[in-house]
This record gives structure tokens, C-alpha cells and sequence, in this order.
């Protein structure tokens, strides 16, 4: 049984790749068929190895479709005309494929708005109203769906995907290469994630006092603490932000890039504290039980902080205001405050990843029943 799975799909983005993984393999585990990946790039093929066939070939041998995981669903925070004429392109047709085949697919583990333009929330609506089954990843999107006209009775509120997470799902080769990244130490490890445009009209000021707090902070406090820099590729914005901070730190410093989601997995599960700019990053950490902070720049991330009541630990790009990040840093220094977070974390942990494991019992209940009776 080959089954489609359909997801954010471009740019090698670690939570995408990861997720949309962690949803293949139920996919194989439940049918004991294969997986095809219709539009997806290299990036995704080579961490989840679908079936080689592609495009709407794929789709036509596809028994179903699912709309996996992700928030693509979403506008980003500065939408483009050409945005919203991408979205139509990379993420309607094959809903509509599938419509006009007349077969069953179904959006599972998906983050919905916001959507400010109304062409776009127009055809969201009707793939969601077509699609067999809804089920979405936090309350936020449930409200979207409902305000812009779904029955709500309809809709399913999940969990992110990647909230079901333990250690024991990391690989051993992946924990034996971070392990030889990060040997262990008296020190803590406390890295910084920048995954966003540094020299963006929106992010600049706003993002150079965040390193500078940083920076500034490893450098007050190298008797404790191991820095760690992660960045999500090679563009320029990222390489003159780790040459500013090699200038400040020289070599006393790990310098993590991500290639392969697995691997960056594990990478997180043996640092001590993360501050990233993108979701699935502080997703990944606090399901593995590293505590993490995060200052994005689109809403969507303040919705995951929510869920965790954790809502101090986000604060948004456009929000910064000085000494805000230092004040939150030394706080990490803070035993009280650490075993504070860890409370708050089990407490609300075995919750969510259990709603987590609900989207797969949603694949699940979709893949085997008769198509009718979905």
C-alpha cells in the first residue's frame, strides 16, 4: 500500500524534515506499505528514503493522502503577493488532485493561520471541509478554522507531532556522534539558535542586541558555561553572525551546523539550555528534556510556550527590549528557577505527548478503515 504524505516540503528545515519523518515511519508501521513524498526536495528524501516515484504519478498510485505535520498552513509574519501565489501551488493542488479522483485524504497534525488573505483562507476552508478527517495541533488553529467558517464539531485539537519524542526514539550512532560533540562536563552547555534573516529590515536591531546579550553573557560567565551556536545553513546573514561571535569568544565555542534532523535530535538532548529563534528547535528540546527559551519572529511559536504553561519563556523578536534576554539568562544560572522549569515540565509533558500520540492513532483509524467509513 503506498500512501502520500504531504507537508511543508521546500527548504531543508530541521522541524519540517522531522516531523514529517516522524509521520512516515507510523505510516510504514501501520499499513506495512511504503511512503511517497510527491513534491518534496532532496532534503526530505534523504532522512525519510520514500518511494522513488514523484509528482502527481505519485499521488495517482497513492491509495490516501495525508497533509502531514507542520505549520505550513500559516502565513509567515511578512506575507508576499507572491506568497500566497506559492501557497496555491505548493500546497492546494494535491487536495485537489485527490478531489477530483475522488479519494480520501486527510489533514493530521497541521498548524492552520493566520491568513490574511482571503483567496488563501477561502481554499484552505475547502480543503478542510473536503478532507476526511481534520485534526489540528493546538487550540489557536482549531480557533482560525472556526473563524473562518469550519464546523468546529469537525475539528480535532492535537498535539505537535514532535512532542512524542523520548531519548529512546534517537538512534544510537546519532547519540554516539552528539555525545562526541558535547563530552560531558562540569560546565553547562547553553546554546544560542539564530534561524531567521539577521540583516532583515524587521530583525536586525532587534537580533544583534540579542546576540550581543548573549555573547556577553558567555563571556561573564566561561567559568560555568560551554557556549554552543547552531545555525540552519550557509547564508551570509549566519556566517557574519558567527564571525561576530568568534571575534568576541574566539575558539572557546561549538559551532553546531544542522544537515540531518536525527542527528540535530540528538545534538539537543545533550545540551543544557537552548535559545532559539524557530519552534521546532525549543519543540525537540523540551520534549527531551532540555529547557529552552524562544524569541521568534512569527506567532505561531508563542502558542507551543502557551501550551507548555511556560509563556515567560517566549518572548517575540519585535518585543525585545534591552537587558530582557540578560535578565532571562542568568536566570538559568538560577537553581530554583531550573528546578521551577522541570516542575512545570513534568507536569505538563506526559499531557502533551500523549495528544501527540493521538495523531497517530488518527493515521491510524484513516489508513485502515474502508474509505467510506472514514
Amino acid at each position: 500500500m503506498l500512501t502520500a504524505l504531504h507537508g511543508a516540503y521546500y527548504p531543508n528545515n530541521f522541524g519540517d524534515v522531522l516531523i514529517l519523518s516522524i509521520q512516515a515511519q507510523w505510516i510504514k508501521e501501520i499499513t506495512g506499505g511504503t511512503v511517497a513524498l510527491p513534491f518534496a526536495t532532496p532534503s526530505y528524501d534523504a532522512t525519510i528514503k520514500p518511494e522513488r516515484i514523484k509528482g502527481f504519478k505519485a499521488l495517482n498510485k497513492s491509495r490516501k493522502l495525508i497533509y502531514g505535520a507542520g505549520g505550513y498552513l500559516g502565513e509567515p509574519p511578512n506575507v508576499s503577493f507572491s506568497w500566497n501565489a506559492r501557497f496555491f501551488r505548493n500546497h492546494v493542488l494535491s487536495a485537489e488532485y485527490f478531489n477530483a479522483k475522488s479519494k480520501p485524504y486527510a489533514l493530521i497534525g497541521v498548524g492552520v493561520g493566520p491568513l490574511s488573505n482571503a483567496f488563501v483562507r477561502h481554499e484552505v476552508l475547502r480543503i478542510c471541509r473536503k478532507a476526511k478527517v481534520v485534526a489540528v495541533r493546538d487550540e489557536e488553529s482549531k480557533n482560525h478554522l472556526e473563524n473562518y467558517g469550519h464546523d468546529v464539531s469537525q475539528i480535532k485539537v492535537t498535539a505537535d507531532v514532535a512532542l512524542s519524542l523520548t531519548k529512546d526514539c534517537l538512534s544510537f550512532s546519532s547519540l554516539e556522534r552528539a555525545k562526541m560533540l558535547v563530552p560531558e562536563s562540569s560546565k553547562k552547555y547553553i546554546a544560542l539558535h539564530i534561524g531567521v534573516d539577521m540583516f532583515s529590515p524587521n530583525n536586525k536591531e532587534n537580533s544583534m542586541m540579542l546576540i550581543n546579550e548573549v555573547v556577553e553573557f558567555f563571556k561573564i560567565h566561561h567559568e560555568l558555561i560551554l557556549p554552543v551556536v547552531i545555525i540552519d545553513n550557509d547564508h551570509y546573514t549566519l556566517r557574519s553572525m558567527l564571525d561576530f561571535i568568534k571575534s568576541k569568544l574566539g575558539d572557546n565555542l561549538i559551532i553546531y551546523k544542522h544537515s540531518i534532523a536525527n542527528d540535530t535530535a540528538a545534538f539537543l538532548s545533550q545540551l543544557d539550555f537552548v535559545i532559539t529563534t524557530k519552534l521546532h528547535v525549543g519543540i525537540v528540546a523540551y520534549s527531551l528534556g532540555v529547557d529552552c527559551a524562544g524569541i521568534p519572529t512569527h506567532s505561531k511559536t508563542q502558542r507551543f510556550y502557551n501550551q507548555i504553561n511556560q509563556p515567560d519563556l517566549c518572548i517575540t523578536m519585535d518585543n525585545l527590549k534591552k537587558n530582557k534576554i540578560r535578565t532571562l539568562l542568568e536566570n538559568i544560572l538560577n537553581i530554583g528557577w531550573r528546578n521551577n522549569l522541570r516542575r512545570v515540565r513534568e507536569s505538563t509533558q506526559p499531557k502533551l505527548k500523549k495528544l501527540a500520540l493521538e495523531n497517530k492513532k488518527i493515521i491510524t483509524d484513516f489508513l485502515l478503515s474502508n474509505d467510506l467509513d472514514v
